[in-house]
């Protein structure tokens, strides 16, 4: 067994035989004998049978090899929310807490992915890292941000994030004009 897209070696040799072809995971007129004959970069999930036969004027044979291709890893996505531009400010893979109308910074990162899908709020990016933070623009409410990745390995679990909006304080200042006596109240 090999990885996904790897190759590997293997060696022959015949007796007598005058012609050799492959057939199955490889084609093509082959030599009698060789050394370290490399299958190139295998991307066939399971099992690749690389058959050789060989003869000569009067009898053929033939044998083969099998070697299993595993499946590709699954993509990895992770991202995270900052308080403020990085390097600054509080980083978490899980939740920050930020002012009112203002904005939180999200970075990203990916393995094995040839695409990635951040979507929250009413936003969309798409890129398999942002290591520099993407604004979310300034939040008047809470936030959930997610990311996806494809890649040959199929899709990655969904990973999230959210910006905890502090609600606005309100202050309400009463006065009564004039101070004393008594006014009407209309």
């Amino acid at each position: 067994t090999i990885p996904y897209n790897t190759s590997t070696t293997f060696d022959w040799d015949t007796q007598d035989a005058t012609s050799c072809t492959a057939s199955q995971a490889w084609s093509g007129p082959k030599p009698v004998r060789a050394s370290s004959n490399s299958t190139g970069n295998l991307t066939t999930i399971g099992k690749n049978t690389f058959r050789l036969d060989c003869s000569n004027l009067f009898y053929s044979g033939y044998d083969f090899v099998e070697v299993t291709v595993s499946p590709p890893p699954l993509p990895t996505a992770d991202i995270k929310i900052r308080t403020a531009p990085p390097p600054s400010g509080v980083v978490s893979d899980n939740s920050v807490n930020i002012p009112y109308n203002s904005a939180a910074y999200l970075t990203w990162s990916s393995n094995n992915a040839s695409s990635c899908t951040v979507t929250g709020g009413n936003s969309s990016w798409s890129s398999t890292s942002n290591s520099s933070g993407q604004s979310t623009g300034n939040l008047t409410s809470d936030k959930t941000y997610s990311i996806t990745c494809t890649g040959i390995g199929g899709t990655s679990p969904t990973d999230s994030v959210i910006a905890d909006v502090a609600k606005p304080s309100l202050s309400v200042d009463f006065s009564v004009s004039p101070s004393s006596g008594n006014s009407p109240i209309s």
